[in-house]
């Protein structure tokens, strides 16, 4: 049957330039996932003498709401090593095992108690503004006169948080879970609001540019389909 199999065969000539086209547009999005896979956020940004404790900046608090079978909720999980909340699939009560949950906002500071030492936590998005968590997930209200949520963003994306929980964590033989306490313990690097919004503006330059780099591996996936498909057809 594979001998009857007909596949498109133009010339030799046509088939290098085919194959030099398709290289080019690899070696494109080789270079562009080094450059998005290598980036981070530069710690030496948030190296200041002006450090203060979480909670001159934060305060705990809590949104009680008991789950009503009729209703759909939008449960939040939080991604490891500052990567933020993000949206659970809708939920009915009887998928919802802890049927006491607590309301989050946008802008508010939410932390995972069991994996907040891999980097889970962040600040909630307008577009989860509303959600849903359990206890295992402290919020907190931000006081954006001290603390920017934009560098607070950019700042758990780092390893100095991580780095003064695992201080804590040194204290406490055997305890998995970081508190309330802990966190509103930890030391942070608190420049002026200014400052932070300099350091925001920077930070924001390069997301630009990565977002940009994205662009062009993208078009260089697009542009490889593009020539496999004039040579095979669309199917």
């Amino acid at each position: 049957m594979l001998l009857k199999f007909s596949i498109p065969l133009p010339p030799l000539e046509i088939q290098t330039q085919i194959v030099e086209k398709i290289e080019k547009q690899k070696a494109i999005i080789e270079g562009a996932e080094k450059i998005l896979e290598g980036w981070e956020v530069d710690e030496k940004l948030f190296i200041t003498q002006q450090r203060e404790f979480f909670s001159k900046a934060i305060k705990p608090i809590k949104r009680a709401i008991k789950i009503d079978s009729e209703k759909e909720y939008i449960q939040i999980r939080l991604q490891l090593w500052g990567k933020g909340p993000v949206k659970r699939e809708k939920e009915v009560k009887e998928e919802i095992k802890t049927l006491n949950q607590f309301i989050v906002k946008s802008g508010d500071f939410i932390v995972s108690k069991i994996d907040a030492r891999n980097g889970a936590m962040g600040v909630v998005p307008e577009e989860l503004d509303g959600a849903i968590v359990s206890a295992d997930f402290p919020t907190f209200v931000i006081d954006e006169t001290v603390l920017d949520k934009c560098y607070l963003r950019y700042l758990v994306k780092t390893k100095l948080l991580l780095s003064e929980l695992n201080k804590l964590a040194e204290g406490a033989t055997g305890r998995k879970r970081v508190t309330v306490e802990d966190i509103l313990n930890l030391k942070i690097p608190l420049p002026p609001l200014e400052t932070q919004k300099q350091i925001v503006q920077q930070l924001d330059k390069e997301m630009e540019a990565l977002e940009k780099v994205k662009l062009l591996k993208e078009k260089a996936e697009k542009r490889i389909k593009e020539i496999l498909e004039d040579v095979w057809g669309e199917n």
